[in-house]
């Protein structure tokens, strides 16, 4: 060891901080007067049913708490004194306050009454509240025990009709009063414990042992014992036995003045010196070392949530809360609050190293702070880890230091380190440590000696973050380049964008327990690696924000990953949340710090501190929140009695509702959803929002409903809710609406007399036009039913419904039917579409004048094609009321367009043979012009040219032999054929039984024969088109029949894999010599298929699918026996 090591380790021994208390388990807030409260000195804290906290001061009267804001209640508010003792709400809803001058009854309206001596009372120092199972409420005054039964009157004030208990032996101050489970009640005074028997007070033998001792704290627990907290120790009653328990727990202070029980039955006791839990087992002290306020705790309660609310006599109320989250902080004995890193070594001791301030080791209830004071080259520790020798090694700003046999050894680069800037440390199994640093690359010590391996070694990038090898050998390091990998054979691989990297920062490595690889990203979110490629989880999976700090797996396998807006876990499907609002010290967990320790809970390194939390608990539950609606507010009064709530019509402009959820989990986290039934629709989110107004309600009955969600998203179970009526107007009710009718019908019948008389001259003047109008329709009428009979066209007119409600002569002898007959048809029953559905076939001739071809059906059965046109006839409204169609047989007309069309595709195939003529003379020109040449070189010997001569001459033939080919088989297929039926079936399955051995094929079941119309060439046809989706590169086709029997076609779609085609040339696949590819095909296949379906009777066409292949749609004529055609007949026709 050199000189320099012995020097450093003495002085740290010399320097070594102080361990100052770090038993921190639990989270802990606090209350003053910065929040509220009245007054720092907090004699009472109580939870009344509907979840609100009363805290009562010393000086400075109550304070009612929502989990938002403190409603004083104190002299000014009508309290007769501000001196608070102890506090009660009865069954009636009412808070009860005993203060030092008077007790004090708080309604459910707010309403505050006093009652003193002359209402009955011996004394007007009230000191204790308490009410049994019959609804008495009993009193402890500064002259005896007090009972009465509350009664409620209609003046709202309630009467108390008083029994007074004062045969005490000295002090008649009751400052304690408890009811047991069998309505015993128990009274505790200055000079000990009483029992009320009948109309006394007693003092039973066990009680004895009591006597002149100064009682402050009754408490029934659970299990039905009894603690008694005095000034001179803790006793239990248990078994007719009192026992002073504070000695056999070993109480440092046993002057009691708080008693409380947890859910849990822990039992937690308010002392001078501090607050104690005593767990039944062993007892645990919390002080201001803890995080408490003060030491001096003077109330306690537990409310329904669990929370341990605290009052302390100078310092404002504290509640204990979040039991699986446990933070530390500078508070708690942190050197900084910014943590960087963490490591659990193998004594147990946790060690945090912090931005600025150096290392805290943290064992027990203690924290041992380490710094470049006393052992570290500086003070920002941003890697922690333990060799498989037990050494501890750290990375800083300012190089490594390593601990030995607890002796620290600093690494500079005066002991070779090539950077001081260091980043992260890593203990390999093979022994050497890596480092991660800034700007130079890893750093690997080894032999004692440091190497450096930057990207002339095949980094990615010489900033590096995190270096870990997995349980498989590989050796991974994280770089802002990307990632390298290097494998078991020691070859290396490096993954950055190309290898579906959103993002080449790499901040931080993890193996889960599958063995996948995890990585953290800078913008690029997480990336699960389990072998083959990254897979990416991003803010479209859940993820709070793309860039992911660290990355952590707990005993239920859920990856926990670190980002700026708290710790989001996976728990298959999705991600989950957890935040400050859960408990997080903060929500920027940005420091990569994280860490699994040996109990299971998970350390989240944050800016705001350290949190440990048990995960396993996770997500968090708890009771279900209780909510309450507080008062409903006009301009002009505010209500907090609902019942029968009847608002006039002048206050209901402006209506406030003030309500809440009463949690206490964590107040800020709470959210509150109303609905306002008879307005809202649905229900509305307000967030932490506790007041919405409504305004210009209108005169009916309405219900505000109330729900309250808590910090860990659990909505309450009960929902809150007020109804009230709003009262019309004066100008709404029936009798002004009455009056109003009077009025009119009054004026109305005067102005009815003076109509009435102009109305008998007009009527004379209406008449004769009428008269004169009527004789002029009457004629137009006639005409145009003429012009309908003689029109040489069919009419039908429809309604709305599609109904025919009119028709013509050429119309009936069109369909064959009477006109009577035709009227009250639906006009499906008489034309159709093989293309559309019935309904599109209405919309296009009642949306607009249109044109269509459809087919027409005759009452004999036959078929014909008839044209439309069409008109419509629209209400005042815009809405249809009658459609006009015009019908033409127009089969003739399409015969003879037929007609038409082969005599121009004989034109257009004459074209192509003078084109293919064209074409062979240029080549029969060229190789004569070569036969020449090489008639006179052979008189020499051949040369190069000669040869090349010879091979041109020889591709020629060859190209000009196989355009004739060509030419012979298109004149085949322009041949007219005759027509065959065959089975589809059969032609199918022969089909697939050729091409097998080249592509697959997956055919539709065809339980019986399909009867088909085709050419001899139908089976070329069909080869054509498989053929083309092989060289397609397809591996499979579908082949999917459906029968159309009302158009009598058959449609076959055949659908391959291939590689598809593009849209601008989806037009030209059936023109001749097309193709899409390099290929000797000629570019004729489906030109040909095209011409055999087409003399077949049927249609062809080609479809792009959106996710690659093409859809061949071959639409084929139906024998016309149909059904017919047996199995055996069909099987017997041939096609060649």
């Amino acid at each position: 060891m050199n000189a320099r090591t012995i020097l450093l380790t003495l002085f740290f021994l010399l320097c070594r901080l102080p361990s100052p208390s770090l038993a921190q388990t639990f989270q802990i807030r606090h209350y003053g007067t910065a929040q509220g409260l009245p007054q720092s000195e907090i004699i009472d804290v109580y939870q009344d049913r509907q979840g609100y906290l009363w805290f009562g001061t010393y000086e400075n009267g109550a304070a009612r708490y929502d989990g938002r804001q403190m409603k004083r209640f104190s002299v000014t508010e009508g309290l007769g004194h501000a001196s608070i003792r102890d506090i009660l709400q009865d069954r009636f809803e009412n808070i009860w306050i005993a203060t030092e001058n008077g007790l004090a009854c708080i309604t459910p309206e707010e309403t505050v009454f006093n009652f003193n001596v002359p209402d009955g009372l011996p004394s007007n120092e009230i000191f204790s509240l308490a009410e049994d199972g019959a609804g008495n409420l009993w009193i402890g005054t500064g002259a005896g025990l007090c009972r009465s039964a509350v009664q409620q009157t209609n003046s709202s004030k309630p009467e108390l009709v008083l029994t007074v208990f004062d045969n005490t032996r000295n002090s008649k101050i009751i400052r304690a009063i408890a009811v047991s489970r069998e309505q015993q009640i128990l009274a505790g005074t200055d000079d000990g414990l009483y029992r009320v028997h009948g109309d006394s007070l007693t003092v039973p033998t066990e009680f004895e042992k009591l006597q002149n001792h100064f009682i402050r704290r009754l408490f029934y627990a659970q299990n039905g014992v009894l603690w008694i907290g005095a000034a001179e120790g803790l006793y239990r009653l248990a078994d007719n036995q009192v026992v002073l328990f504070s000695q056999r727990l070993g109480m440092t202070d046993e002057n009691i003045y708080a008693l409380a029980e947890d859910q849990s039955s822990n039992l937690w006791i308010g002392t001078r010196s501090g607050l104690l839990k005593y767990d039944g087992q062993s007892l645990t002290t919390f002080d201001t070392r803890d995080g408490l306020p003060s030491n001096f705790v003077r109330a306690l309660c537990v409310d329904y949530e669990n929370n341990i609310w605290i009052g302390t006599l100078g310092a404002g109320a504290a509640k204990i809360f979040g039991w699986h989250v446990q933070n530390y902080t500078r508070q708690q004995g942190l050197p900084a609050n910014v943590v960087f890193s963490f490591l659990q070594d193998r004594a147990g001791r946790m060690w945090i190293g912090t931005s600025g301030g150096g290392l805290a080791i943290v064992q027990g209830n203690s924290v041992e702070v380490l710094n470049s004071d006393n052992a570290l080259p500086d003070n920002f520790v941003h890697g922690l880890a333990q060799s498989a020798e037990g050494d501890i090694w750290v990375a800083t700003n300012g190089g490594a230091a390593r601990q030995r046999n607890g002796r620290w050894q600093h690494f500079t680069a005066r002991d070779g380190l090539p950077s001081e800037n260091l980043r992260s440390v890593y203990c390999a199994p093979n022994g050497e440590v890596w480092f991660g640093t800034f700007n130079s690359g890893a750093i690997v010590y080894r032999n004692e000696r440091f190497a450096a391996m930057t990207t002339n070694d095949s980094l990615p990038h010489i900033s590096v973050s995190q270096i870990y090898q997995d349980r498989q050998g590989r050796f991974w390091i994280a770089t802002d380049g990307g990632i390298y990998m290097r494998d078991q054979n020691q070859q290396t691989h490096i993954f950055d964008q190309m290898d579906n990297l959103q993002s080449p920062a790499i901040y931080c490595i993890y193996e889960d327990q599958a063995g996948d690889m995890w990585f953290g990203t800078r913008f690029g979110g997480a990336l699960r690696y389990a072998g083959d490629e990254f897979e990416v989880y991003d803010e479209n999976d859940g993820l709070p924000s793309k860039t992911i700090y660290f990355i952590a797996e707990d005993q239920q396998q859920r990856m926990w990953l670190g980002t700026n807006d708290g710790v989001a876990y996976f728990d298959s499907p999705k991600f989950f949340y957890f935040d400050a609002a859960s408990g997080l010290a903060d929500n920027e967990c940005n420091t990569r710090a994280v860490m699994r320790d040996r109990e299971g809970w998970m350390w989240f390194g944050t800016i705001g501190g350290a949190s440990r939390v048990n995960v396993a608990a996770v997500p968090f539950t708890a009771v279900h929140p209780r909510v309450d609606i507080l008062a409903l507010e006009t301009k002009h009064e505010s209500y907090r009695n609902f019942a029968d709530l009847r608002l006039p019509a002048s206050t209901a402009n402006e209506i406030n509702f003030k309500f809440g959820a009463l949690s206490f989990i964590n107040e800020n986290a709470n959210t509150n959803l109303v609905k306002l039934e008879g307005f809202d629709d649905e229900w509305k989110n307000l967030g932490a929002e506790h007041e919405i107004r409504y305004t210009n309600l209108a005169p009916k009955q309405y219900t505000l409903w109330v729900r309250g969600v808590n910090a860990y998203g659990q909505a309450s179970s009960d929902t809150a809710k007020v109804s009230f009526e709003v009262l019309p107007a004066f100008y709404q009710t029936a009798w002004f609406y009455a009056g109003c009718a009077l009025l009119l019908l009054g004026l109305g019948y005067g102005i009815f007399r003076l109509r009435m008389r102009q109305a008998r001259a007009r009527e004379r003047e209406l008449e004769k036009a009428v008269a004169e109008k009527t004789e002029r329709l009457q004629e137009t009428h006639s005409f145009l039913a003429t012009v309908k009979e003689s029109l040489p066209i069919g009419l039908l007119v429809l309604d709305a419904k599609g109904i025919i409600v009119d028709n013509n002569r050429a119309a009936q002898e069109l369909f064959g039917f009477a006109a009577s007959d035709l009227r009250g048809r639906e006009l499906h029953s008489l034309l159709s579409s093989p293309l559309m559905k019935r309904d599109a076939v209405w919309e296009t001739l009642a949306g607009q004048k249109a044109e269509i071809d459809l087919v027409g059906m005759h009452k004999d059965g036959h078929r014909f094609v008839c044209q439309i046109h069409s008109d419509h006839v629209s209400n005042g409204d815009g809405k249809l009321q009658f459609l006009i169609l015009t019908c033409e047989n127009i089969d003739e007309r399409k015969q003879l367009e037929a007609k038409l069309i082969e005599n121009e595709k004989q034109l257009a195939m004459v074209d192509l043979m003078a084109g293919m003529g064209d074409v062979l003379n240029n080549k029969l020109s060229g190789i004569q012009g070569y036969i020449d040449i090489l008639k006179t070189e052979l008189a020499s010997l051949a040369n190069q040219e000669s040869a090349r001569a010879i091979a041109w001459v020889q591709g020629s033939i060859h190209d000009m032999s196989k355009v004739i080919r060509q030419l012979i088989d298109c004149s085949a297929y322009l041949v007219k054929q005759a027509v065959v039926a065959t089975d589809l079936r059969q032609e199918l399955r022969r089909l697939e039984q050729h091409w097998n051995d080249k592509i697959k094929f997956r055919i539709t079941p065809m339980p019986s024969p399909i009867p088909v119309e085709v050419i001899s060439k139908f089976r070329n046809g069909l080869d054509e088109a498989v053929l083309n989706a092989i060289e397609a590169e397809a591996t499979q086709i579908n082949i999917e029949v459906e029968t159309l029997p009302a158009v009598s076609r058959v449609r076959v779609l055949m659908t391959d894999n291939g590689r598809g085609i593009s849209p601008e040339n989806i037009t030209k696949v059936f023109l001749p010599f097309f193709k899409t590819k390099s290929t000797p095909h000629s570019g004729l296949g489906l030109w040909k298929l095209y011409q055999v379906i087409k003399q077949c009777g049927g249609a062809a066409e080609v479809v792009a699918l959106p996710n690659g292949g093409t859809q061949l749609r071959l639409t084929l004529p139906l024998h016309a026996s149909g059904n017919g055609v047996s199995d055996k007949t069909l099987r017997m026709v041939e096609v060649s």
